[in-house]
């Protein structure tokens, strides 16, 4: 989730807190130009990280590109209303957008016109780059597969036209690779939806001769993108789990989540097989289930310093993080007294430091407090704290939501000046919810630690 911030002000992925040019044009720009109506916005990075953003008539996103971030970034524009449209932009790129809700109507302006275009046709058509599948699929199994096939094709027929279409309409040649991918992609990841749908509780799908060509067909294709980097396909991971639900469903096996991991790491190979397990074991984790084994299992063959099993084991990508520098950071409290960093840690020296970045208008933020509070009760004797630190911009609207979420809660300050907060920037706090560890020595341990509700952050605590 983003909050909006007004025109010219800048949106850095999910909550700025700091403006850093760039002098390679390493970001891109969409603007809400509405008259009155806003616009809510979503895109992910290869970490399947997600940044939200509801963009007020006259706000700006800025979207950065970095190490982990998709080329092109997809931003779907999120609605209840029926045919949500999406782009895909470029470092560079200035897109501004007028919405007008009564009609659900969208028209966007910018420095690429053809492949805005582009972008606006294929909202009316089923391969949208985003949203759901619902027009051909209701959400079940065909009774027919063969029927179910006769429309695919269909379907198939459309996007081969749309791709041919992009040859000569004037987008650039890596936009053009991009949505070239992407679009064969989505006609395969509909293809593959009877296994998707696949329920434990409910008989195998049974798979006939002529869908099961048509799979062999795409799993060729899809060999072809084995060296292709994550980051030039967001459509590749969903792909490739589909057909991993395929190959176990067409096996005779109901495709659960270890399942499907025991299937890609014997169909997949190198960078991929690395990142189609950890969304698998990432999905776990989302469901609350146990993946200890698959965690293991994952430690002894994937490649001790890929980004994946760092993320997953919660570890610490890189950096020493000098935090004498951000010492003078000035917080209120909720009596509205003054205190410094430097004064919190050393009230709390010795003691095991679990920071919790929010905001009052940050829902994930919220929505992990409930764990936090029982955190911070379980593990106060062990002498491990719970601290609050708020980047709200006003004091009253965080002082509410305190008085609502964590009244009886410790550790509650808010930064007098997020902008300017030297922690912010030794941190590099881009996005909200934001965890920290910090040890009983002062040294920090882990800068992006998980949330309260990961089972995994006890496993850490508990040896601290």
């Amino acid at each position: 989730m983003i909050k909006p911030i007004p025109l010219l002000v800048i949106v850095y992925l999910a909550f700025t807190l700091q403006v850093s040019a760039s002098a390679d044009q390493k970001e891109a720009i969409i603007i809400n130009a509405s008259t009155g109506d806003n616009i809510s916005l979503a895109y992910q990075d290869i970490l399947l990280t997600n940044s939200k953003a509801l963009l007020m008539p006259g706000d700006t996103l800025r979207i950065v590109f970095g190490e982990n971030s998709y080329r092109p970034v997809t931003v779907g524009f999120v609605t209840s209303l029926p045919g949500p449209p999406a782009l895909a932009v470029l470092p560079g790129d200035t897109v501004t957008v007028y919405h007008k809700r009564k009609e659900n109507s969208y028209d966007f302006k910018g420095n690429n016109p053809a492949e805005l275009d582009f972008f606006k046709k294929l909202r009316s058509g089923t391969l949208r780059l985003n949203g759901p599948y619902y027009e051909m699929l209701p959400g079940q199994i065909p009774a027919n597969l063969d029927a179910f096939l006769s429309k695919w094709h269909q379907i198939r027929s459309e996007g081969e036209a749309l791709i041919d279409e992009l040859s000569h309409v004037g987008v650039r040649s890596e936009m053009e690779a991009y949505l070239t991918r992407e679009l064969r992609l989505r006609i395969f990841s509909i293809l593959a939806l009877p296994g998707v749908y696949q329920k434990n509780d409910e008989p195998l799908v049974q798979y006939t001769p002529s869908y099961r060509d048509s799979m062999e067909v795409y799993r060729r294709y899809l060999q072809n993108f084995q060296t292709l980097s994550p980051g030039k396909s967001e459509r590749l991971l969903y792909s490739l789990r589909s057909f991993i639900i395929y190959k176990a469903i067409n096996e005779g096996f109901y495709p659960t989540l270890t399942v499907q991991y025991e299937f890609a790491k014997k169909e997949l190979t190198g960078i991929q097989r690395e990142w189609v397990c950890y969304s698998i074991i990432a999905n776990a984790i989302s469901l609350r289930q146990d993946v200890d084994s698959l965690l293991s299992d994952y430690r002894l063959w994937s490649s001790r310093d890929n980004k994946f099993l760092k993320k997953l084991l919660g570890e610490e990508v890189s950096g020493v993080y000098d935090l004498q520098s951000a010492g003078n950071d000035e917080l209120l409290t909720s009596n509205k007294e003054a205190v410094s960093l430097s004064q919190l840690f050393a009230k709390h020296k010795g003691k095991v430091i679990y920071l919790d970045l929010w905001a009052s208008w940050c829902g994930p933020c919220i929505e992990e407090f409930p764990a936090s509070r029982k955190l911070s009760q379980e593990y106060a004797p062990k002498g491990i704290v719970v601290v609050y630190l708020s980047i709200d911009e006003d004091y009253l609207k965080w002082k509410q939501a305190v008085d609502r979420f964590l009244a009886d809660a410790d550790g509650q300050y808010i930064f007098r000046n997020a902008e300017a907060s030297k922690l912010i920037q030794v941190f590099e706090a881009k996005s909200i919810p934001r965890y920290i560890i910090i040890d009983r020595a002062g040294k920090v341990i882990n800068s992006n630690a998980p949330r309260p509700s990961d089972p995994r952050l006890k496993k850490m605590l508990v040896n601290l």
